[in-house]
């Protein structure tokens, strides 16, 4: 099926079509605010192509799932058939509202963490290894377990914002509210991670034209 996709795909390229649906997976709160957006531009340059973007936080088996690429910015998976296009640099920080930490005081070390309200996802997810750089200036890993977890970025940041702890969000989704001043970070000299953004594709499919637009048009976001 991937090579008569690939083929057909060949020949609309021929005539300068690009054509087909485009089936696209991202995390929630990555697609909400950085891909959903422009689609309308992308649309009007290519009339012929149509975008159906799911929202997903736990990244589907793209072998699997039908889903022509995935914006992701968890590590490199060992499967030798997907193809890594970084796209841009991505930080988590702590974050938390002034007012939250006016009440509950500032942690000032990793460890006095245990003594605030925290704000994760959910028990079994890895983004609740958090990685810090310790007095020796190596990482070291906490394992937390929020008093509120949800499996939503968008969730974990709301409650945030109302005040409800510190939690540990990628810079994308902070960025407004840090500009704003609604949100502050925490340890920032102590944290460290970094998670770059990427779009995965099979190595299969990687040169079909409604692919290779996409991928342009996500590296110019």
């Amino acid at each position: 099926l991937a090579d008569l996709d690939k083929a057909d795909a060949e020949v609309r390229s021929a005539t300068g079509t690009v054509k087909g649906n485009l089936k696209v997976e991202a995390p929630r709160g990555f697609a909400n605010r950085h891909i959903a957006p422009h689609l309308p531009a992308l649309l009007r340059q290519y009339p012929h192509l149509s975008v159906e973007l799911k929202g997903n936080d736990i990244p589907t088996d793209l072998m699997e799932s039908g889903f022509d690429l995935s914006v992701r910015y968890t590590p490199h998976s060992d499967h030798d058939s997907l193809v890594y296009t970084e796209l841009a640099a991505n930080s988590r920080r702590l974050v938390a509202t002034p007012n939250y930490l006016a009440i509950n005081g500032v942690p000032t070390k990793p460890s006095e963490l245990s003594s605030h309200q925290l704000i994760t996802r959910s028990a079994t997810s890895n983004s609740n290894f958090w990685h810090f750089q310790n007095d020796h200036g190596t990482s070291s890993t906490i394992k937390v377990c929020g008093n509120i977890m949800a499996d939503s970025g968008d969730a974990i940041l709301r409650a945030v914002l109302n005040d409800g702890g510190i939690a540990m969000l990628p810079n994308y989704m902070t960025a407004n509210n840090l500009q704003a001043g609604t949100l502050t970070t925490v340890l920032d000299q102590l944290v460290m991670e970094d998670h770059p953004i990427y779009a995965v594709t099979v190595s299969s499919r990687h040169s079909i034209p409604k692919i290779d637009v996409f991928l342009a048009f996500l590296c110019s976001l």
